[in-house]
Formats: C-alpha cells, structure tokens, sequence
C-alpha cells in the first residue's frame, strides 16, 4: 500500500517543487522500483541521490532491525 501511494505522490510532490522530499517518500525502493518514477517526473539529476537513499536505507535495516529487536525482546 505504501508503494502504490507513493508512486501517486511522488509526481504530486515534483510539481509542487518538494523534490528531494518525493525522493525520500520511496523509502528503499527509491533505487529500483521508484527510481523511473523518480527519473521521469523530477529529472535525470535526482537518480543519483534517489539510489543513495535506496542504499543507505537498505543497509540501515541490518543494524536497526536488531537494535529494535535487542530493546523488544
């Protein structure tokens, strides 16, 4: 569900001129799933920063995921 809103918003957000802000509203999927979406209604100069963000967000999860369990569990 989050996917699917974010592929509506993303080019609601470029047009109101919040592009790094539609950027982060992919999440991890900025750099696969997104990055057209992204690469088509913000601009080729955003694919870059959209596949940092994929990235440092998908590596993120290997030391979060366990802190969070580590306080829950």
């Amino acid at each position: 569900m989050r996917e699917l809103l974010a592929i509506v918003l993303i080019p609601f957000f470029m047009k109101k001129g919040y592009r790094l802000a539609a950027v982060s509203l992919g999440g991890a999927t900025t750099m696969d799933t997104m990055l057209g979406i992204i690469s088509e209604s913000g601009g080729k100069d955003l694919v870059f920063p959209a596949i940092i963000n994929g990235l440092i967000l998908s590596l993120s999860v290997t030391f979060v995921v366990p802190l969070i369990l580590g306080f829950l569990g």
